[in-house]
């Protein structure tokens, strides 16, 4: 009885990185995979320009995933790694090749926590509090 060979099929070509990304987004359901994914997304959608530096790097969402958690690492206190947004998402951008052309609003750097108050600070007495942000990588990396 013969028996059929296994024969990997070509890899897909994409016509661009938002298609590649969603396409990656959607064989994963590791939660880290769909928030970088929508981030990710989102930066192209408003710098289309970016497209095929991210569609030619040959880099995936898992793999920018493992460059964050690797630079959390470096700034562990505690046996606990945490990352604020801006840094995390600059790493990302780092990882697929792109200059960040985001508009900052954090410190940039490695942090145990985060505030919604300028340089860390704490907020103001007397102030209403931001809304938590459901995609905050502080807290879906928290434990890493």
């Amino acid at each position: 009885m013969a028996t059929k060979s296994k024969t990997a099929s070509p890899p897909k070509t994409f016509t661009n990185a938002i298609d590649m990304l969603r396409d990656e987004m959607a064989t994963s359901t590791t939660r880290y995979v769909q928030v970088v994914g929508e981030f990710m997304t989102d930066y192209l959608l408003e710098h289309p320009e970016d497209q095929n530096t991210v569609l030619n790097s040959g880099k995936s969402i898992k793999g920018s995933v493992e460059q964050m958690k690797t630079e959390a690492a470096k700034h562990k206190e505690f046996n606990v790694a945490v990352l604020d947004d801006e840094t995390a998402f600059g790493i990302v951008l780092k990882y697929y090749g792109l200059k960040d052309k985001r508009g900052k609003r954090g410190t940039g750097t490695a942090a145990t926590g985060t505030s919604s108050a300028p340089d860390g600070a704490p907020s103001p007495e007397g102030k209403a509090e931001e809304e938590p942000d459901p995609f905050d990588l502080d807290v879906l990396m928290g434990g890493l």
